[in-house]
């Protein structure tokens, strides 16, 4: 169940197709436009009054991202001292390391800002995405390289493996 009207719209149109393709095969029924309302021992409420019965339940729910529009230098638009980072930013795809370098350049900012020294702007980078569907199969894009089955599995394996060793999580 999905709150947007389609799933994975982070990710290229493609890829999201494949994703779609790919989760249909396996068996997985996909609702889109539906917002969770109520969740009861075997029964989702949504919004629109509808409900579903489930035997297993996995919540993913997030944020909805963007929600706060920003400035070049992270200030949400219309505030001079109030910055937004992360995933309810505008300057955030809902990702972890734009949302922490985000933060670095927010703390700098907010530092600045008290000692009456000029922001300093962040510069937004794309490294890719990476999104796991099932065991040894995964749709990426780096750049304009877009990729499916198990090369994306492999680097986003190795890519979580150098986060957890440098960030210690």
């Amino acid at each position: 169940v999905e709150a947007s009207s389609q799933i994975l719209p982070d990710i290229d149109e493609s890829l999201r197709k494949k994703a779609q393709k790919r989760l249909q095969k396996l068996g997985d029924e996909i609702i889109c436009s539906y917002r969770l309302a109520k969740v009861k021992e075997d029964m989702v409420f949504f919004e629109n009054g509808e409900s579903l019965k489930y035997n297993n339940l996995i919540w993913t729910g997030g944020v909805t991202t963007g929600q706060y529009r920003v400035d070049e230098y992270l200030r949400v638009i219309g505030e001079s001292n109030v910055f937004a980072v992360g995933s309810c930013s505008s300057a955030n795809p809902g990702m972890v390391r734009p949302a922490m370098e985000q933060a670095k350049i927010a703390a700098q900012n907010i530092a600045r800002t008290i000692a009456g020294k000029p922001p300093i702007a962040y510069k937004k980078k794309f490294y890719g995405i990476f999104v796991v569907l099932e065991n040894f199969y995964a749709l990426g894009k780096i750049g304009k390289i877009k990729m499916s089955g198990f090369p994306p599995w492999l680097i986003k394996k190795i890519i979580n493996f150098l986060y957890k060793k440098t960030y210690a999580v």
